[in-house]
């Protein structure tokens, strides 16, 4: 199963991607939160949300974090068939992927071949950006229509879509 968690900064996707993580997994079933955020940019604001999410994160969940490299689907590929995770966020991972110059469009698809053929169970949380105005910028850009492309392809993928709106799930695809 996958399930795509999209929203806007602070809109509650991570609470609720978190909470959906503990639900589908049955007890004793390996449980995983892939954190994408790099731990080293050297920003106090960021170590500090960092830090936030780690304190807030249910302790049942054994933490992987991963940087910019295509080491999202070599992390899949490598936990114990039917796990279930949580990827939080791929907001982050492009970024990371991006600023580090590296592919992200053959980990992605690589990465949903993976959960099907280990019989995962994957909730994917990534930000909205199709709400927004075209940037100004050319890595801007770059950024938007890549994490759109993700998350169409995410949803085309996913068995449910959920919008996180003021901390409200509405339900976009599936049940």
């Amino acid at each position: 199963m996958i399930v795509l968690v999209i929203g806007g900064v602070r809109s509650g996707k991570s609470r609720h991607g978190e909470m959906l993580g503990l639900g589908m997994a049955a007890a004793g079933a390996p449980l995983f939160y892939i954190a994408t955020a790099r731990t080293d940019a050297g920003d106090a604001e960021m170590a500090a949300r960092i830090a936030r999410h780690q304190a807030k994160r249910h302790k049942r969940f054994t933490t992987i974090e991963i940087d910019a490299s295509p080491s999202l689907n070599a992390t899949i590929n490598n936990l114990p068939p039917a796990s279930v995770f949580v990827v939080d966020g791929l907001g982050l991972w492009l970024a990371n992927c991006l600023d580090n110059k590296r592919d992200w469009q053959a980990p992605i698809a690589d990465t949903l071949a993976a959960i099907k053929t280990h019989k995962h169970t994957a909730v994917f949380i990534s930000d909205e950006v199709g709400s927004g105005i075209v940037p100004p910028n050319a890595l801007a850009r770059q950024f938007t229509d890549g994490l759109g492309e993700i998350n169409q392809q995410l949803a085309a993928e996913a068995d449910q879509v959920i919008h996180m709106v003021a901390g409200i799930a509405c339900v976009i695809k599936g049940k």
